[in-house]
């Protein structure tokens, strides 16, 4: 996968100190954002179809010019933060019998399981994270410059001649756009753009939002598969925080009386969460398991201090983290082929909450133990509004070869709901496993029209059509350019060359 991360020099440690209050500004000051909400569960798989892996790239320093101020500050209204949620959760990308990238995984664990209206707040704080003043937060040197290319620029030179390739703005300009729409569209450019302009605007005492901000660039880089540059800033901002002791003993240049807390109540503990997937970015697994590991274990010291003491809110996010720490590591022990032990970690949560039994019945179906698999599919709640079951139930009839059953199945679905993407996608590939190869194509190419933004910029769909076109068609090639040119018009920001098949 991606080479490993350049060694970069850290901006050098500042202190950190209590603010007084934000003073007003007439610099950049959004709102602040919510927890970011994950995208929904993917599960894996045995599949036809497999996304290759992403590569790594890396530039130097940062050239941003300072973009007008947007909207003042004011408290953001509940129709907007549900509106920025729902945006980001509707962003299905991956179908059921391919396997979750690394990308996407990373993307799961490191947002928060629910959004509100502000950061999660911290446990064990007197005050709010916003109180705690973390000098050099906001300072230009701690952005990497993005490359100015991608694979799908480079495949668009090679493919087309200059007066057919579409326009394509990867400078990353968010003028007269939303973040609303930014995200909608795939524009992860401009996200992180628009984090950019936001951190080094913001009054430096406004702790909370600029976390929350470096927070979303962060997923940004991960969807755009820029793991150097995430690397290079996500050092950078560590170096700045206060110590934790959540990956084992803190060593002080200094003699320091206080205690060296688990986890600091000024660091989002999705920060601790993408210091540990990090590694598995880098193709690095097993030193991902190590971190997080440790991390899960500092997250059970903390809920069990949590319990005794009778904070029930304190014990609800622990236990929320705890749970998607354990879903993590099961998947990274899967990739090492640790699939023992991976059922072990999951059948040991006790009780067994539906994320905990859909990570189940999809490491029973990578490791094809149909028995473990329908105990786990029995177990799972008969309430279920996210069709969660019968999604399962799906898979389990395509690993029983059941593939008309799965068909009936899938097609209940999509009537149900004409906008499900995943079952659309799932669907075509159930009717290539019935060798109704033109059916397949079909479905696949009519969520180009309907779902565009979706489709388009969907490694998945696109991968899995460049396939239908070379099994059923003498001109696969050219329908391959084509589907490139269509997607670099809606972005296709991240998308590798593999998905396309091109040499």
């Amino acid at each position: 996968m991606q080479s490993d991360a350049p060694t970069l020099s850290a901006a050098e440690p500042q202190p950190y100190t209590v603010a007084s209050s934000p003073h007003q500004s007439t610099s950049l000051q959004s709102p602040p954002l919510p927890p970011l909400p994950p995208p929904d569960g993917v599960p894996t798989g045995a599949s036809a179809f497999a996304t290759p892996s992403a590569p790594a790239d890396t530039r130097h320093q940062p050239s941003h010019d300072t973009l007008p101020p947007p909207v003042p500050a004011s408290p953001p209204s509940v129709n907007r933060q549900q509106s920025l949620a729902e945006t980001l959760k509707d962003l299905q990308e991956q179908a059921a019998f391919v396997q979750r990238s690394s990308a996407a995984r990373t993307v799961v664990a490191i947002s928060p399981i629910v959004a509100s209206t502000a950061v999660e707040p911290e446990l064990g704080a007197e005050g709010s994270v916003s109180e705690l003043y973390i000098a050099g937060l906001t300072a230009r040197e701690l952005f990497v410059r993005l490359p100015e290319s991608d694979d799908v620029s480079l495949l668009l030179e090679k493919y087309l001649r200059p007066e057919h390739r579409p326009a394509r703005d990867l400078s990353g300009d968010w003028r007269d756009k939303t973040l609303d729409e930014l995200i909608s569209t795939h524009n992860w450019r401009g996200v992180a753009r628009y984090c950019y302009d936001a951190i080094t605007q913001s009054p430096p005492e406004q702790t909370t939002y600029i976390l929350s901000h470096w927070l979303l660039r962060f997923e940004a880089l991960v969807r755009l598969r820029l793991i150097q540059p995430l690397a290079a800033e996500l050092a950078s901002i560590t170096s700045l925080l206060p110590p934790s002791s959540c990956f084992g003993p803190v060593e002080l240049s200094e003699p320091s009386e206080a205690d060296i807390p688990l986890f600091h109540p000024a660091v989002p503990f999705e920060l601790h969460v993408l210091v540990a997937s990090l590694p598995s970015l880098q193709g690095q697994q097993a030193r991902s398991v190590e971190l997080v590991s440790m991390l899960l274990r500092s997250c059970k010291d903390a809920l069990w201090t949590a319990k005794p003491e009778g904070r029930e809110e304190d014990e609800r996010i622990w236990t929320g983290r705890v749970e998607r720490l354990g879903v993590l590591l099961a998947e990274l022990l899967a990739d090492i082929k640790a699939s023992p032990s991976a059922f072990s970690l999951l059948s040991s949560a006790t009780p067994h909450s539906p994320a905990v039994l859909s990570a189940l019945c999809r490491l029973n179906i990578s490791s094809g133990d149909i028995t473990s698999l329908d105990r786990s599919l029995s177990s799972l709640p008969a309430e279920d509004p996210e069709k969660a079951r019968r999604r399962m139930q799906v898979l389990r009839d395509v690993a029983d070869g059941k593939y008309v059953e799965a068909e009936v199945e899938l097609r209940r679905i999509v009537d149900e709901n004409a906008d499900d993407v995943e079952a659309r996608t799932n669907l075509a590939v159930v009717l290539l496993y019935l060798a109704r190869v033109e059916e397949a194509t079909t479905l696949l190419t009519s969520l180009l029209s309907t779902h565009p933004h979706i489709a388009y910029n969907s490694p998945t769909i696109l991968f899995n059509l460049c396939t239908l076109y070379e099994i059923s068609t003498e001109h696969a090639t050219a329908k391959k350019v084509g589907l490139l040119r269509d997607a670099a018009r809606y972005g296709a920001q991240g998308i590798e060359r593999g998905c396309f098949k091109l040499k």
